[in-house]
């Protein structure tokens, strides 16, 4: 009796671990609405009727409203940049990324963006000069990709990279 009921405990284990990281491995995807740009690497969207601050996974764009923080080097620009690829009412695809948290110690929801004309928010950014490639803690699904994007942009002088110390 014994030895079934530690195998029956075993068994159900496993079965929640493995259920868990099924969970956990999950990429969530979104339709959304752009409520407003807040930078270049920050949005507020309306995600199933409930207004969501997303912070964009694998970019970051300079500083401009960071509270306690100065306006940096090209922060109103690259403010203006977001603002010029995404206008409130733009239907928007959100997408999670498995190897990253699905949360930031802000709450804002961790999500590439994808733009109405089906490009990559965060590679229209790094490309046009206004956002660096971030990895945080893990590498996420688009490094390379964001990496090569931003030695591009460096190269070719665009943005910040040009009018930026």
């Amino acid at each position: 009796m014994i030895v079934l009921l530690v195998a029956a405990l075993a068994w159900w284990r496993a079965s929640l671990s493995d259920q868990v990281t099924q969970v956990q491995e999950t990429q969530a995807e979104y339709d959304a609405t752009v409520i407003r740009v807040v930078d270049g690497d920050t949005v507020v969207a309306d995600v199933q009727g409930l207004p969501v601050r997303v912070r964009l996974i694998g970019i970051d764009a300079p500083e401009s409203v960071h509270p306690g923080e100065e306006v940096a080097c090209a922060g109103p620009e690259a403010t203006d940049q977001a603002r010029e690829l995404l206008r409130p009412g733009d239907a928007i695809g959100l997408s999670t990324d498995p190897s990253q948290d699905r949360h930031d110690r802000y709450q804002r929801l961790l999500a590439f963006l994808t733009m109405p004309d089906g490009r990559d928010f965060g590679a229209a950014m790094i490309e046009a000069g206004y956002a660096v490639e971030f990895t945080f803690a893990r590498p996420h699904a688009r490094q390379q990709e964001y990496r090569e994007l931003e030695r591009q942009a460096a190269r070719a002088g665009v943005g910040m990279w040009g009018s930026c110390p």
